[in-house]
C-alpha cells in the first residue's frame, strides 16, 4: 500500500511502478521488479484526466507498458458482489499478476472506519487473491493531519492512513508519502515492512513537472 495526503503524487508514483514493471526495472526502496501482466483499476479520476495522465508518461516515456491493461470505472466496488465478480472476471480475462488498485477509498462503498465494512472488503481482496492468485498494490489516503500547539505536524505511523486499525494489519508493506516543504520534493517512508528482510531507509524524491520524472535527492 501507498497512501498520503491529497497532493502527493501517489497517482503519478503508481503509474511509474507499471512503467518500470513493463520494463522489469528496479523501483524505490531498492526493490527488484519482474515483469507480469498487470491490471490497473481507476476508481477515482475521471476517464478523460486518466487518459491525459497515461498519454503524458507515454509521452515521456517513449512507448506504452506492454501486458498491462487500465480500467477505469468510478461506481465500482469491491465490497459488492458484482463489483467483486467484474474484477476477478477482469484479472483472469488479461492474465493479470499484479493488481494496482487507485484507491481503496473510492472502491469501498462502506465506511472504512467501521469493524463490519471493513471486513466486506477485506473478505474480497482475499476471495480476488484465492480465486485469480494476483499481488495487489493499492493506493489510499491518509488521515486529515493532526498537528501540535506549535502548527507541527504529529507523526502518527501508519495510523496516519484512513481507515480502522484492522485494515492495517491485512498489508504486508506500507509506504508513506509526504511533501517535504514544497510540491516538488516528496518523503517516502516505509511504515510497515512485514516481509521484507530489511528496514527500507526514508527517502526523498525531487519530482520534475515536466515529465513527471521522479529521482532520489
Amino acid at each position: 500500500m501507498l497512501y498520503g495526503e491529497e497532493g502527493t503524487w501517489k497517482t503519478w508514483l503508481g503509474l511509474d511502478l507499471v512503467w518500470k514493471l513493463a520494463g522489469g526495472e528496479p523501483w524505490f526502496f531498492g526493490l527488484t521488479t519482474q515483469s507480469v501482466p498487470t491490471l490497473v483499476l481507476n476508481t477515482e479520476i475521471p476517464k478523460g484526466h486518466f487518459q491525459d495522465r497515461l498519454q503524458k508518461m507515454v509521452t515521456t516515456r517513449g512507448k506504452a507498458p506492454t501486458n498491462t491493461w487500465f480500467v477505469t470505472d468510478l461506481d465500482r466496488k469491491i465490497d459488492t458482489l458484482y463489483g467483486l465478480n467484474e474484477t476477478i472476471t477482469e484479472i483472469k480475462d488479461c492474465g493479470a499478476q499484479l493488481l494496482v488498485l487507485d484507491d481503496l477509498y473510492m472502491a469501498a462503498s462502506g465506511d472504512l472506519t467501521k469493524p463490519q465494512d471493513w471486513k466486506r472488503v477485506q473478505d474480497g481482496l482475499n476471495r480476488m487473491r484465492s480465486e485469480t492468485g494476483c499481488s495487489f498494490f493499492i493506493i489510499h489516503h491518509a488521515r486529515q493531519p493532526l498537528t501540535d500547539m506549535r502548527g507541527q505536524s504529529i507523526t502518527q505511523g501508519t495510523s496516519e492512513m484512513f481507515g480502522m486499525s484492522y485494515l492495517k494489519n491485512w498489508f504486508n508493506t506500507m509506504m508513506e508519502v509526504r511533501k517535504d516543504g514544497n510540491d516538488s520534493t516528496l518523503k517516502i517512508s516505509a511504515q510497515k515492512h512485514r516481509l521484507m528482510s530489511y528496514k527500507p531507509p526514508d527517502m526523498t524524491l525531487q519530482i520534475r513537472r515536466s515529465d513527471i520524472t521522479f529521482w532520489l535527492q
